[in-house]
């Protein structure tokens, strides 16, 4: 009895676990989670991995591409390579290069060793055993001659990048000169394009500001005075060169520019040595050559004004052959003390005449645009050294525009209409023995100066007259004694340009030795024996109802070998001086007809 109860409980125990079983099988599990996250990671491993393999790998791309085979021919095709050495190069058959229609082609389209002609490799694919890869990048074969383009060290870096690294993209100013020659004549690459040796850096301005505008005065005031005392014996030069060029100018408009003028003969004096330095020192009034480089310095920074309220900037440059090889020594001190760029290029080649035109019209705003867009580079000549002066400003008080009216002008040739401007204001009138004048002030410092002769007075007389004299270069100006009046001024308005050859007008003044391929001496500069072929000025300055804006640019070549009111009417030839803030004369020109 005992054993079929023991029984009966084993059965209901399995009857018991076996339902249990049953209901734990039907029970829902919970999806895997965590098997799903499990794939996901595997999956973006495998899609970060598979591209640093790719790269990592013998058929992969690479990372620094070589240069296209463009740059390795003008490497390997340089015609002032010899012919390389076959003892020494590696022996082995050119490539042809890709054809410029395809991308880099495949090794299965190369052409058989036997057909191919050219020595441009293909460094983009797979090479076959016996073509030899030249290293662009690196050292260059013993029998190529590659130029140096890194140049000497120089403050303007144009491509903006290390001078040490090698520079495989096109520049937009031209390569960077050849290192400084040592033998006195060397062999000069030709260059693929114009270079720049170097750029003038003008200093930087405060730039006006009427938050600001007693402090502003204050800094422009102490730097010009500054500058000013700086400057040498320049009285003597101003009087000498504006008489001689004014000497024949009856009939017809004229512009000259004694500081611009004084920049350009003391680069020229720079350049040269012994007679022909003596003879420019005598006329500049210095002494030796270091007083012209103090002078000329503080003459530059004296005129020069970029600050956003009057712009009188004054620009040098030198330009040299190819053929040429100038002492570095020379045009360093040449940029340091007269703000001069220096380019090196081809004489006659027409990028490099571009360059030089776009220099000048960028110095003088397109001022002379119509001049200069002539002009080139003549292949005869070796060098040329061109100095500019750009001068804007606006009038302290605008002439209304409703006042301007076409009046009559008595000119040489006989009377004209053209458009005068007037207005009515006090101002300052000087009376001398043979002429009055009255001057037009700039905003925040300057003015232009009309002297108008007498009526039975000659215009060319002024020029003899020491106390004109004194107005027209400034050296009178501060001791005058000056009446104050209500004016009715009227000033024709122009636009005038003149173009000069100064050799004729410097050979009389006593500057010979430099014109002559014989005796002129330009030791400082070059051991070649080179000589000043013409020496040319154009200037142009134009009045309106709001100011006045005037450009000017020198050129010498070298080849081998409140009172009772007033009525000042400007209606027949005058004279106009712009002056600069410390009376400085940075344009004195005639006016015999205000419609040319």
């Amino acid at each position: 009895m005992k054993e079929e109860k023991f029984i009966d409980a084993i059965g209901n125990l399995d009857d018991s676990l076996i339902e249990e079983t049953a209901a734990l099988r039907n029970r829902k599990k919970p999806f895997p989670y965590y098997k799903l996250a499990l794939v996901a990671a595997c999956i973006l491993l495998t899609v970060v991995l598979i591209p640093w393999k790719t790269l990592f790998s013998d058929k992969g791309p690479v990372i620094n591409d070589p240069p296209e085979p463009e740059e390795a021919v003008d490497v390997l095709k340089n015609e002032d390579t010899t012919a390389p050495d076959t003892e020494k190069a590696p022996q082995g058959p050119a490539v042809i290069p890709p054809d410029d229609s395809t991308q880099t082609p495949h090794e299965d389209s190369l052409p058989d060793k036997e057909q191919i002609q050219t020595d441009v490799p293909d460094t983009t694919g797979p090479q076959p055993e016996n073509i030899q890869i030249p290293d662009t990048m690196g050292p260059q074969p013993e029998n190529i001659q590659i130029p140096d383009t890194t140049g000497p060290t120089t403050d303007y870096n144009p491509s903006g990048k290390d001078q040490d690294t090698p520079v495989i993209e096109e520049e937009t100013t031209g390569p960077l000169p050849p290192d400084k020659p040592t033998d006195p004549t060397p062999v000069v690459p030709t260059p693929q394009r114009p270079s720049v040796l170097s750029r003038a850096s003008y200093p930087q301005q405060t730039q006006y500001s009427l938050s600001t505008l007693k402090q502003w005065r204050n800094e422009k005031n102490e730097r010009i005075n500054y500058y000013h005392n700086g400057i040498g014996n320049t009285d003597d030069f101003m009087n000498r060169t504006v008489r001689e060029f004014f000497s024949n100018s009856e009939k017809e408009n004229l512009i000259f520019s004694p500081v611009n003028t004084y920049l350009s003969l003391g680069m020229l004096a720079e350049a040269t040595a012994g007679v022909s330095r003596a003879q420019l020192l005598s006329l500049l009034g210095e002494n030796d050559i270091t007083g012209i480089r103090s002078s000329a310095k503080n003459l530059w920074n004296c005129c020069y004004r970029d600050d956003g309220i009057v712009t009188s900037v004054l620009g040098n440059s030198m330009w040299f052959d190819d053929s040429f090889v100038p002492n570095t020594e020379t045009t360093d001190i040449i940029a340091e003390n007269y703000y001069a760029s220096s380019f090196w290029g081809d004489f006659g080649d027409a990028e490099y005449d571009e360059l030089m035109r776009s220099w000048i019209n960028e110095q003088t705003k397109d001022m002379l645009k119509n001049t200069v867009n002539g002009s080139s580079l003549d292949p005869e000549e070796v060098i040329s050294v061109i100095s500019t002066l750009y001068f804007k400003a606006d009038w302290s008080t605008a002439f209304q525009k409703k006042h301007t009216q076409s009046r009559v002008f008595h000119s040489p040739d006989g009377d004209i209409e053209t458009e005068f401007m007037f207005r009515d204001e006090s101002g300052e009138l000087y009376y001398g023995e043979s002429f009055s004048a009255t001057s037009l002030k700039f905003e925040e410092g300057g003015a232009m100066w009309f002297i108008l002769p007498d009526e039975d007075v000659e215009l060319q007389s002024l020029f003899s007259d020491p106390e004109a004299m004194g107005f027209i270069t400034g050296s009178a100006l501060k001791g005058a004694s000056f009446n104050t009046s209500r004016i009715l001024l009227y000033v024709p308005k122009f636009d005038i340009t003149t173009e000069l050859d100064l050799e004729k007008n410097l050979k009389s003044l006593g500057v010979t030795e430099v014109f002559d391929p014989l005796a002129a001496d330009f030791s400082s500069l070059t051991d070649s024996q080179v000589y000043v072929k013409d020496i040319n000025t154009s200037v142009r300055v134009r009045i309106d109802e709001y100011g006045c804006e005037a450009a000017a640019v020198n050129t010498w070549d070298g080849g081998y070998g409140a009172a009772p009111f007033v009525n000042f009417r400007i209606d027949r030839p005058f004279i106009f001086v712009i002056t600069s803030d410390s009376g400085l004369p940075l344009f004195v020109g005639t006016v015999n007809r205000p419609d040319r």
